[in-house]
């Protein structure tokens, strides 16, 4: 789950892992704007580059133009880093998750239909679909860091699933909350796949987006012509 904790006048997201919290260091949040962006913008350069297990700090620093010391005093390490440059993607996609919800009557289905647009237009404008799919392959490859901890689908769809309450379960087949958790696995993992396999431009969404419906309406509509 997020926590949200303060760090000088920042209200800042953070993360659990091994115990130890994950987040960007006060010297980080202090940097000037244009500074923090081109930090960013060197990290999505080499993640994009290569999968997150063979990204190079080093790389990093210098298309930053920043001293390795200067990037310790930022980030504890590499997974830092990332975290940093997933917050903002994830709490976003909390809030459009809870925002289509409300939206849709509680449709699930709807919800999950409408995040899965999101993230891919999401990362198209920000050039960072490469990066998403070589962050969440090279770290799952790797088990240097769990990928749901970084990645923030399972973390994040935590708070989804705290709004059970809201989800229209009228016209579903289910019995009870553990039932409906189910579910929401079930869609979570369509979605990863599904985004490990968009593409990385604008001209191929509208067929990504009708690949990703007709797996959400096997799973709404069923696949027997028939059941006993």
């Amino acid at each position: 789950m997020i926590t949200i904790i303060m760090t000088g006048c920042h209200m800042t997201p953070c993360h659990y892992y091994e115990g130890r919290i994950l987040m960007p260091k006060t010297t980080f949040y202090n940097l000037p704007p244009e500074k923090k962006k081109r930090i960013f913008e060197a990290a999505r350069k080499e993640f994009s580059r290569v999968p997150y297990n063979k990204a190079s700090i080093n790389q990093i620093i210098q298309d930053a133009n920043i001293s390795r010391g200067s990037f310790y005093t930022y980030f504890e390490d590499k997974k830092d880093l990332v975290q940093y440059m997933m917050d903002e993607y994830a709490t976003k996609l909390v809030i459009q998750g809870k925002k289509t919800l409300e939206n849709s009557n509680g449709d699930i289905f709807a919800t999950f239909t409408d995040l899965f647009n999101f993230t891919l237009e999401y990362s198209i404008v920000r050039d960072a679909m490469s990066m998403f799919k070589n962050i969440f392959v090279g770290m799952h490859t790797s088990g240097d860091f769990a990928i749901s901890e970084t990645f923030n689908f399972r973390n994040e769809m935590e708070d989804i699933k705290a709004l059970i309450s809201n989800i229209n379960t009228e016209n579903l087949c289910v019995d009870n909350k553990e039932e409906l958790k189910d579910l929401l696995e079930i869609l979570i993992c369509i979605m990863k796949f599904s985004i490990l396999h968009a593409p990385t431009t604008s001209e191929n969404l509208p067929q990504a987006k009708a690949h990703f419906l007709n797996k959400i309406n096997i799973i709404k509509y069923g696949i027997l012509k028939e059941r006993n």
